[in-house]
């Protein structure tokens, strides 16, 4: 009696009784009906891998309603955000650092890297997939990438209010802003441009002196500033100078 009722109003199982809600034939038979019924099982139910599955291929929203443990196996979590990448805010937080599940859900919905683990919000490739699906998963990475020009110039090429995201230098960088630079201590130059003192001109770097900055980079760890040198007797000759062994060490930077 009971499974022919419920079998035509399966929703209904929610005024059944305690064991009629904790049968497992009777409870796949109303989720398979509709997957609604998926929430008045009994917790034992609500975790049971098998029935947990049935009701997410049905409709992932009945992670809403899932136990724990399901929640916390990737596996789970996987099938749910390939049909939902926001669905990533229902994992535990162990699967939130899931890099597999986490690449799964930015690749639908790139905004759900706000629900991330901290450590993957500051992964490269999790980032980029990010923002390649929604500029505005940039405003949920990590700050350091709001300094990546690469990366805010593609964000910016499909969807132009995304330069807003950017840091300040940036964003005067962008919109054409003149930007300089300024070296402490004394110019120990002369009007020729020749620097006095040797250290000064093995640095490369005139003490006291203002720079226009050419270009900003922040990629692979990496802080740059292109400075434009007016000297025409020394130029830098430290880290990433013109002859830096780091060039050819970190390619990508050119």
């Amino acid at each position: 009696m009971a499974m022919a009722f419920l079998q035509k109003y399966p929703l209904r199982i929610c005024d059944a009784t305690e064991a009629i809600q904790a049968n497992p034939k009777i409870a796949t038979m109303c989720v398979n009906a509709d997957w609604r019924a998926f929430k008045y099982l009994s917790d034992e139910l609500r975790d049971d891998p098998s029935i947990v599955e049935l009701a997410l291929r049905l409709d992932w929203h009945a992670i809403m309603y899932a136990g724990e443990s399901c929640r916390d196996n990737p596996g789970i979590m996987m099938l749910v955000v390939s049909q939902c990448g926001e669905a990533l805010k229902y994992a535990s937080e162990a699967v939130r650092d899931n890099r597999e599940v986490v690449l799964m859900a930015v690749s639908d919905q790139g905004d759900s890297l706000e629900h991330a683990s901290e450590r993957l919000k500051t992964d490269p490739q999790v980032v980029r997939l990010a923002i390649e699906e929604e500029p505005w998963a940039l405003n949920f990475a990590h700050p350091s990438f709001r300094e990546d020009r690469e990366l805010v110039m593609d964000a910016v090429n499909s969807k132009g209010w995304s330069l807003a995201l950017a840091c300040d230098k940036l964003k005067y960088n962008t919109a054409g802003f003149v930007l300089g630079a300024g070296s402490l201590g004394k110019d120990t130059t002369r009007t020729d441009g020749v620097a006095e003192k040797t250290e000064d001109k093995n640095n490369g770097i005139v003490p006291g002196h203002a720079y226009s900055i050419l270009k900003v980079r922040n990629m692979g760890g990496f802080k740059l500033l292109c400075l434009r040198n007016p000297w025409g007797s020394f130029e830098w000759k430290g880290d990433w100078s013109d002859s830096s062994p780091l060039w050819n060490k970190h390619p990508l930077m050119r």
